[in-house]
């Protein structure tokens, strides 16, 4: 089979690549933006197609003869002067990626989506039966997932597309350090004692799911996943407060024994905004990404296990994993 996939120079998109070359036969077309072509796999089986997903052309070109098409791409920031970039790549990027997978006659389209796009949850585990409708945002790039992943759905309905959507939970581990590892990057960063306290009263339960437990998602969703179908792709419900007591026991480090309240973290992220506007430098962190972080993300990945043969490491397996790379590599 040739699939076409996004996302291939990022951190989920490169243990993807990585894998099917490993561990399948497919063929590869991967997208790069022009001068990123040279981050690509390195393999026969590998095309490099040049394009973006805001050009709908290069787009056209590259699916063009592919039996499958996997959506992994978006824009991951916490903020951008210009609000409009984040619905220019996530929202009308995806339906680019789609339009150009339906024009092709693709007979597989995954997109791999966020469990941002689902919403938090106050109560129970939340599960992709569940009702995600909101007009509340927190940040434009949560803002534009929850969009995409409406608009992908109407796409195929009124379409026929063979559309199947995956909700990955909060990842991590070994991989490229970019915006979609930020835990590992914190991991890294609590290796080397510099995380001296914890936002909140790390009450909040988040979702942890470890990359390659994911990447096996996707690549049994190729395989077993219907048109239409939906799945989360989720690890371990856990606080922040075990997860850094995890944390502490995996790397032998002491955790930071001091807490910062939540308004005080807001009111934090208050003065990082507006230094942005005044600088133009990218915000430590944002009012957004603050409340994002105060809330609870907890998930059910039963429909995946049952149907897809899904598994998922437990967070500390997951963690031991992540800093055994981060040793190995001289991260920290």
């Amino acid at each position: 089979m040739k699939i076409f996939l996004t996302g291939a120079t990022g951190f989920f998109g490169s243990c993807l690549a990585r894998v099917l070359l490993e561990q399948t036969d497919h063929e590869l077309v991967l997208l790069a933006r022009p001068g990123r072509e040279s981050s690509l796999p390195q393999d026969r089986r590998v095309t490099a197609a040049t394009g973006d997903l805001t050009d709908p052309e290069s787009l056209k070109r590259g699916v063009t003869a592919c039996d499958a098409v996997i959506h992994a791409a978006a824009l991951v920031a916490t903020w951008l002067r210009d609000r409009r970039t984040f619905d220019r790549v996530n929202v009308e990027g995806t339906l680019n990626i789609l339009r150009a997978a339906r024009d092709a006659g693709a007979s597989r389209v995954i997109y791999v989506s966020s469990f941002l796009a689902l919403g938090h949850s106050e109560g129970r585990p939340l599960a992709e039966s569940d009702n995600h409708e909101r007009t509340t945002h927190y940040n434009d790039y949560e803002r534009t997932k929850y969009l995409a992943n409406l608009k992908a759905q109407e796409f195929a309905r009124s379409t026929g597309l063979p559309l199947v959507i995956l909700y990955p939970t909060v990842m991590y581990g070994p991989g490229p350090l970019t915006a979609g590892n930020l835990v590992s990057g914190m991991v890294i960063e609590f290796m080397k004692k510099r995380l001296k306290a914890r936002p909140g009263n790390g009450k909040a339960r988040w979702n942890f799911v470890f990359v390659q437990d994911v990447v096996r998602g996707v690549v049994s969703a190729l395989e077993k996943a219907a048109p239409g179908e939906r799945y989360i792709l989720g690890g371990e419900n856990a606080s922040l407060a075990l997860f850094f007591e995890t944390l502490e026991r995996v790397t032998g480090v002491p955790q930071p024994r001091f807490s910062v309240p939540w308004p005080i973290v807001r009111l934090t992220g208050a003065t990082e905004e507006i230094l942005a506007f005044l600088t133009g430098r990218v915000p430590q962190t944002t009012r957004g990404v603050v409340n994002i972080f105060s809330k609870n993300w907890i998930f059910d990945s039963k429909a995946a296990e049952k149907k897809l043969g899904y598994s998922s490491f437990s967070l500390e397996d997951g963690l031991r994993r992540t800093v055994d790379w981060i040793r190995a590599e001289g991260l920290a």
